[in-house]
């Protein structure tokens, strides 16, 4: 799993160790330590919708309708043909919007292309920041390819003397949906002890130990324990190992740092 996760990190241009995790799923808290120590990852947060993380995802996820379609077109590209694709692809999923209640003042756009150096097989997507291109925008666009490319692939990796063209062109609509508020409580000097359920022998690392059981809704924002522990909720585990703490803040996660 942590193979899965590096390799979905690194490919987007960043190392795992300046990220903290997020540990989703029924599983996920259970096995959440072991992901972050094989990364370098130095903080966990398991929280109150985690084992329904994807359901709650889906329930609050903005509407989007999105179009893919090939564009080839050598830099620099005539401005008015894009132009005039993008406005075509947009007016069609306005129309398929508007079919789903949403007014135009509503929805918002997202626009993608897809660049490459000329002859290569695959390319890179990078959002456009602007609505329409225009040719003072085009080396600016070329800019941002290359950057791009080279956080992907290092520096001095790309080669502008092959050129460089545009292969593929995706446009998104987006129309929000009402969004739940998150509740704050307040902090204080909680007393972790007044969750604790009772003390089970567990293994840890082929070894088994007394370890302290908790239960998660027992927990108040400020309670901090020390593994190792196991905190109990309805849907999943959270696991805290010998050496690591699990702090609840004020939105009720639970933080997990190496002590």
């Amino acid at each position: 799993m942590s193979d899965l996760i590096r390799r979905q990190i690194v490919k987007s241009g960043y190392l795992p160790e300046d990220f903290v995790l997020y540990a989703f799923g029924g599983a996920g808290p259970v096995h959440a330590v072991g992901f972050a120590r094989a990364l370098g990852i130095k903080e966990i947060y398991v929280f109150p919708t985690s084992p329904v993380f994807s359901a709650f995802g889906a329930a609050m996820a903005d509407i989007s309708h999105s179009r893919v379609m090939t564009y080839q077109a050598v830099m620099p590209v005539d401005t008015r043909a894009f132009n005039d694709r993008l406005a075509g692809v947009e007016r069609e999923l306005m129309a398929l919007m508007a079919s789903e209640n949403f007014a135009a003042e509503q929805v918002s756009f997202r626009r993608f292309v897809s660049m490459r150096f000329r002859r290569q097989t695959y390319g890179v997507e990078l959002p456009l920041p602007w609505d329409r291109l225009t040719p003072e925008r085009i080396q600016q666009l070329e800019r941002l390819f290359i950057q791009k490319y080279e956080d992907l692939y290092g520096a001095g990796a790309g080669f502008v003397e092959a050129g460089m063209e545009i292969n593929t062109l995706r446009v998104d609509a987006v129309g929000p949906v009402p969004k739940p508020v998150l509740t704050q409580e307040s902090a204080g000097l909680a007393d972790a002890s007044e969750a604790l359920k009772c003390s089970r022998r567990a293994s840890f690392d082929r070894e088994f130990m007394d370890t302290a059981v908790y239960s998660y809704d027992g927990l108040r924002p400020g309670s901090v324990l020390s593994g190792p522990a196991i905190v109990e909720a309805e849907l999943t585990t959270v696991v805290v190992p010998p050496g690591y703490q699990a702090a609840m803040d004020t939105h009720r996660n639970l933080v997990l740092t190496e002590e």
